[in-house]
C-alpha cells in the first residue's frame, strides 16, 4: 500500500509540474486550450539569464496591436485574439491560426488582413470556409497542394480548406481518445500543431497522446513516434517518449524536429526514424546560450527551420527567439525574458509569450507573438559578423 502511494504521488506532482492539468480540462470544445495550459507552468528559473545575441537583427511589427478584437483590415489596425500558428501560401501571404477568434485568417502582400475561414463563434460544422466554424484553431499549415490544413485544440479534429475554399473535416470524430485508422474512425486527443513532410502528409503533434501523428491527404491516420507515455526518452521512434510535443517542423532533407515543451528541449527525428535530442536538457528549465548539450529552455513553443539546417525555437517563457545552427550552437536573435513589447534591435526587443514562429521565403523569421495579439517579423543583417 504505502508502495502505491508513493508511486501515485509522485505521478500527482509530474502532473502538477507539466500541466496535465490542461489536459484533465480540456474535454469538451468549451474548454480554454490556452489559459487551462498556463495554469500548470513550472515555476521560473532562478538563474540569471546566459544569452549570446546574434548581431544584426532588428523587430518589427507588422500585424495586429497590443489591443486583442476581431478586426480586418489595414494590417497594423487589424485585431486578432492570441494569433498562435503561422504557415504562408506560395505567392508570400501569411496564413495564421487565430485561436480565440476562432478563425484562420490571412496578411496578404496588399498588408491586408482578411478572414478566410470561420465567423468567430466557436464550433465545427463544414460548408463554405467564411460561414463555417472551428473550435479552437490552434494548428495551420499550407499543403503541397495548395490547400489550408488545420488543427483544432478543442474540436480534435483535422479540417481542410479546399481550392474552392469549403471547410470539410479530414480526420477526426471529435470524441477524445488515441485511434489510428481512416477519417472519422481515427481519434486524437489535442491537435496543437501540424507540418507537412516531403511527400504532402500533414505531421501532427498530438500533445495530450505524446505522439507523432501523420495524415495522409486522403484522411488516413497512423502514429510515427511517441509510445503515449509521460516522459523522455530517445532511441527508435516507436520507442521515443515525449512529454507534450508542442511543435514541429521538417528540414529538406525529411528530418523532424520537434519542441518538446514538457521536457524543455528540442528533439529531432531522422530519416532512420531514430529521435534524438539537439539542445536542452529535459526537466531543466532555463535561459542558457552557447553549445546546445548545455543550453537550457523554457517552454519552447515554436520550431521552425530553414533551408540551412538552422532551427528557429520560440521560447515561450523566455520570451525570446533562439537559433540552434547545424554544428549546435545555440544563440539568440530577439527578447530576453523580460516582457513587453518593443520593436528595434534584437537585444533592446520585448515579446510576451511567442508562440508560432515561421521561415518566410525572403528569409526573415516570423512570429506569432500571443500574449502581444501581433505578428512580428525579425531580420539580419547578413553584413554584419555574428
Amino acid at each position: 500500500m504505502k508502495k502505491f502511494l508513493s508511486v501515485f504521488l509522485s505521478a500527482l506532482i509530474l502532473c502538477l509540474l507539466f500541466g496535465l492539468g490542461f489536459l484533465l480540462k480540456a474535454e469538451t470544445p468549451s474548454s480554454d486550450p490556452v489559459e487551462d495550459w498556463r495554469k500548470w507552468e513550472p515555476p521560473p528559473p532562478k538563474e540569471a539569464p546566459q544569452i549570446i545575441y546574434e548581431k544584426g537583427c532588428q523587430v518589427k511589427t507588422i500585424a495586429g496591436t497590443v489591443e486583442k478584437g476581431f478586426k480586418d483590415g489595414p494590417a497594423l489596425s487589424a485585431l486578432f485574439n492570441k494569433p498562435i500558428r503561422l504557415s504562408q501560401e506560395s505567392d508570400g501571404t501569411i496564413v495564421i491560426a487565430d485561436i480565440y477568434n476562432n478563425a484562420i485568417r490571412t496578411l496578404g502582400l496588399d498588408g491586408l488582413v482578411t478572414t478566410i475561414c470561420g465567423t468567430g463563434k466557436l464550433g465545427s460544422t463544414d460548408g463554405p470556409a467564411k460561414s463555417s466554424s472551428l473550435s479552437h484553431p490552434h494548428a495551420v499549415a499550407v499543403g503541397l497542394d495548395g490547400k489550408v490544413y488545420i488543427g483544432e485544440a478543442s474540436g480534435r479534429k483535422l479540417r481542410v480548406i479546399d481550392l474552392s475554399r469549403n471547410l470539410i473535416t479530414l480526420a477526426g470524430s471529435g470524441e477524445k481518445g488515441y485511434q489510428d485508422g481512416k477519417g472519422k474512425e481515427a481519434l486524437f486527443n489535442t491537435i496543437l500543431s501540424i507540418a507537412v513532410d516531403l511527400g504532402g502528409n500533414i505531421l501532427a503533434c498530438d500533445i495530450a497522446n505524446n505522439r507523432i501523428r501523420k495524415i495522409t491527404p486522403d484522411g488516413l491516420v497512423t502514429t510515427i513516434a511517441g509510445t503515449g507515455a509521460w516522459g523522455y526518452k530517445d532511441g527508435k521512434a516507436s520507442e521515443a517518449i515525449f512529454l507534450m510535443p508542442m511543435d514541429l517542423c521538417v528540414d529538406k532533407k525529411g528530418n523532424m524536429y520537434i519542441a518538446d515543451i514538457g521536457n524543455h528541449c528540442i528533439r529531432k527525428i531522422d530519416s532512420n526514424n531514430i529521435v534524438t535530442t539537439i539542445a536542452g536538457k529535459a526537466g531543466v528549465v532555463g535561459y542558457l546560450d552557447g553549445d546546445a548539450s548545455r543550453s537550457l529552455f523554457y517552454q519552447p513553443h515554436g520550431i521552425a527551420v530553414n533551408d540551412r539546417g538552422e532551427v528557429f525555437v520560440a521560447d515561450m517563457l523566455n520570451h525570446a527567439i533562439r537559433k540552434i545552427t547545424s554544428e549546435g550552437f545555440v544563440t539568440t536573435l530577439a527578447g530576453t525574458r523580460e516582457i513587453g513589447f518593443k520593436d528595434g534591435e534584437g537585444k533592446d526587443a520585448r515579446f510576451n509569450r511567442p508562440g508560432g514562429v515561421m521561415v518566410y521565403r525572403d528569409g526573415s523569421i516570423i512570429v506569432a507573438d500571443i500574449d502581444n495579439n501581433s505578428l512580428r517579423t525579425i531580420t539580419v543583417d547578413s553584413s554584419k559578423p555574428h
